[in-house]
C-alpha cells in the first residue's frame, strides 16, 4: 500500500504545488474560468446522495462588500465530523483565522477569519488533493476535507464574494526604511533575523504581511510565517533562511503604513556564509538553555508526567498555507490517542493519513495490531509483542521527560523560556524552540503541565495543534486497546523477517513534541519498509 511518505513531505506545504488541471479546460485563463470548471465538477458531485451537501454559507454567495474581519458559517444537510474541514482560495486569501467551531444542532461550522480587503474571494470547499479523474481522486483520498459523522466525504462546493476595500490611502507620504540590519551587502549566516525600521508607524502583520520576491528559484530565501512588529520602534523582525555559501538577491514587499500608504519593495542582497547562526544568536541560544525558569518548568512537567497512568486525548490540527503574503489554504483534521500503563496504546490517525479510510495501531499489552484500509486494499495484522524489537512511544510527553533530565531535554530541543501568555481564562506557560529555520511554540497549562496547544511557524505555512483531554488517570477498559472486530475481516500474521529485513518497529507520537508519528514497519540491511507517516 502507498504510504503517506510518498505524498506528504513537510506538513501541508506540498498542497501548494498541487493543481487541478483536469477540471480546467486547456483554453481556460484566469480564476473565473477555473471557478466555472470547478463549479461544474461540484454539480457533478451534488448528484451523489451519499455525500453531505452545503445548504447555506455566510458570507453570502455573490455579496459585494463583506467586512474583512468576519466569520464564515457553513451549514450542511446532515451531522458532520466536527474537526474535519478543507478550504482553498482560487483568488483572494486571508491574513489570519482561528480554530473552527461546530454546532451539532445546526450541522454548521463557524470560522473566525480575517480576509484580505478589497479582493474577489473565490473559494472552494473540498477541492481534490490530486489532479485527474474526480471519482478516482475521491477514492484515493477518502478523508480529504469536510465529511459526515460516518465519514462520507462531502461534495465540492464553490462560492465567491468581494471584501470591502480598505479606506482610500490618504495623501500622506509613503513609508521608507531608515535602518536595515544586517546591512545590505554584508555577510550573514544561513539563519538571519532581518530587522527593518521605518520612518513612520506601520500597519502590523495582522493587516499587511510582508513577503519575499525573488527570481532565483534555487536561491530564493525561505521566510518563516511569523513576522513581528515593534510599534514603539516602528521595526519589523523577519526570520529568513538563506542558501549556504551563496550571494542572494531578493526584495521584500507588502509593507504598508498605518495610514494605508504602501511602501516600495525593498531590494536586498547578502553574501551567505556556511554558518547556521550568528555568533550572537548562538550565545543567546546557549544562555537560554541555562535559564532557571526553563529548567524549573521542565522539572515540574517531568514530575507531572511521571504521575500519569492513563490518558485519552483528542487532537485537532489546523494547517494554513501562504502565498505572496496571504494564506490561501486552510485545513483542519483530528486524531485520537489512548495510553495506559504499563503497555497499552491506541492511535486512530485516519484523517492525517488521508489516503486511508481506516488507519489504526494499538497494543493490548500482549500483542500489537494495525489496520489500514484504502483503495489499494486492507492490511490487518496481529503481531506478538515479543517480535517487536524497536518500540518508541511518546504520548503527552512533549520533551521526552519520561526518559530525559530537564537539562538534557532543554539541550535536545533547544528550548527557550518565553514567559506567561494569556489565552482566554488561562495564562499559559510559553516555551519555544528554533529547529533550523522554523519556530515552534508550546502553550503549557500551568495547573497540569500538559500541553494545551503547539504552533509551528514554517516556511510560508503555519500549523496549530490543540489537545483535548477526555480522561486522565482513570482506568481505561481493555476494549479500548483490543484488536478491532471488523465484519468480514480477520487479522493476519506479519510478513516474515528475512536476511534483508531483520527486525520490526513501532513508532508512535501524539505530536506534542512537534512531530506526530504513526508508523510500523521492518528494517535491516536492505533499509526500512514502513507504513504510516511522520510530520507536524
Amino acid at each position: 500500500m502507498t504510504t503517506r511518505h510518498e505524498i506528504f513531505s513537510t506538513a501541508k506545504v506540498a498542497y501548494a504545488a498541487l493543481i487541478l488541471s483536469s477540471f480546467v479546460p486547456a483554453r481556460a485563463e484566469g480564476a473565473q474560468d477555473a471557478m466555472a470548471a470547478l463549479g461544474l465538477a461540484a454539480k457533478e458531485e451534488a448528484e451523489d446522495i451519499s455525500r453531505p451537501k452545503v445548504v447555506s454559507v455566510t458570507a453570502a454567495n455573490g455579496a459585494s462588500a463583506i467586512e474583512s474581519v468576519t466569520e464564515f458559517h457553513i451549514r450542511f444537510d446532515r451531522p458532520m465530523e466536527p474537526q474535519a474541514m478543507k478550504i482553498d482560495w482560487e483568488s483572494g486569501g486571508f491574513l489570519d483565522c482561528d480554530f473552527p467551531k461546530y454546532d451539532a444542532a445546526k450541522y454548521e461550522f463557524s470560522i473566525p477569519v480575517h480576509l484580505a480587503p478589497g479582493l474577489a474571494q473565490q473559494i472552494v470547499l473540498n477541492k481534490p488533493m490530486m489532479s485527474g479523474d474526480l471519482p478516482e481522486a475521491r477514492q484515493e483520498f477518502p478523508r480529504d476535507g469536510f465529511q459526515s459523522a460516518d465519514h462520507h466525504l462531502a461534495g465540492m462546493f464553490v462560492w465567491q464574494f468581494h471584501t470591502q476595500a480598505r479606506p482610500a490611502a490618504t495623501s500622506a507620504r509613503a513609508p521608507h526604511p531608515i535602518h536595515i540590519s544586517p546591512s545590505p551587502g554584508s555577510e550573514t549566516p544561513m539563519r538571519t533575523f532581518l530587522e527593518i525600521q521605518f520612518d513612520q508607524p506601520m500597519a502590523p502583520p495582522s493587516e499587511a504581511f510582508p513577503y519575499v520576491v525573488s527570481d532565483d528559484l534555487e536561491g530564493k530565501p525561505l521566510q518563516v510565517s511569523l513576522v513581528q512588529y515593534d510599534a514603539a520602534r516602528q521595526t519589523f523582525r523577519i526570520l529568513l533562511v538563506l542558501a549556504k555559501d551563496k550571494k542572494v538577491l531578493f526584495s521584500l514587499t507588502g509593507f504598508r503604513s498605518a495610514a494605508g500608504v504602501p511602501a516600495s519593495a525593498i531590494p536586498l542582497h547578502y553574501q551567505v556564509s556556511g554558518r547556521q547562526f550568528s555568533q550572537e544568536d548562538q550565545r543567546k541560544m546557549d544562555a537560554d538553555l541555562q535559564d532557571p525558569r526553563l529548567l524549573a518548568a521542565l522539572e515540574a512537567m517531568k514530575q507531572k508526567r511521571m504521575q500519569l497512568t492513563s490518558l485519552v486525548e483528542h487532537i485537532q490540527d489546523l494547517s494554513l498555507v501562504q502565498k505572496d503574503g496571504l494564506f490561501v489554504e486552510l485545513q483542519s483534521l483530528s486524531s485520537i490517542f489512548k495510553w495506559q500503563k504499563p503497555g497499552q496504546i491506541y492511535a486512530d490517525a485516519a484523517e492525517p493519513m488521508e489516503m486511508c479510510s481506516d488507519f489504526r495501531i494499538g497494543s493490548d499489552g500482549q500483542q500489537w495490531w494495525w489496520r489500514a484500509e484504502s483503495v489499494g486494499g486492507t492490511n490487518f495484522v496481529l503481531c506478538p509483542q515479543g517480535e517487536m524489537r524497536d518500540v518508541n512511544i511518546a504520548v503527552n510527553d512533549p520533551f521526552h521527560l519520561s526518559r530525559l533530565a530537564p537539562a538534557e531535554a532543554a539541550a535536545r530541543f533547544k528550548l527557550k523560556y518565553d514567559g506567561i501568555a494569556p489565552s482566554g481564562p488561562v495564562d499559559y506557560l510559553q516555551l519555544e524552540a528554533w529547529p533550523f529555520g522554523t519556530l515552534v511554540q508550546w502553550s503549557i497549562d500551568p495547573a497540569t503541565y500538559r500541553p494545551a496547544q503547539i504552533t509551528l511557524f514554517g516556511f510560508n505555512n503555519r500549523h496549530q495543534r490543540r489537545f483535548f483531554y477526555e480522561s486522565v488517570n482513570k482506568p481505561l477498559p481493555a476494549a479500548d486497546f483490543a484488536v478491532p472486530r471488523v465484519p468480514g475481516t480477520v487479522p493476519s500474521p506479519p510478513e516474515p523477517l528475512d536476511a534483508q529485513y531483520t527486525s520490526r518497529f513501532i513508532h508512535l507520537s501524539d505530536g506534542s513534541d512537534g512531530s506526530m508519528t504513526v508508523q510500523q514497519g521492518k528494517q535491516g540491511p536492505h533499509g526500512t519498509s514502513d507504513q504510516g507517516f511522520s510530520g507536524f
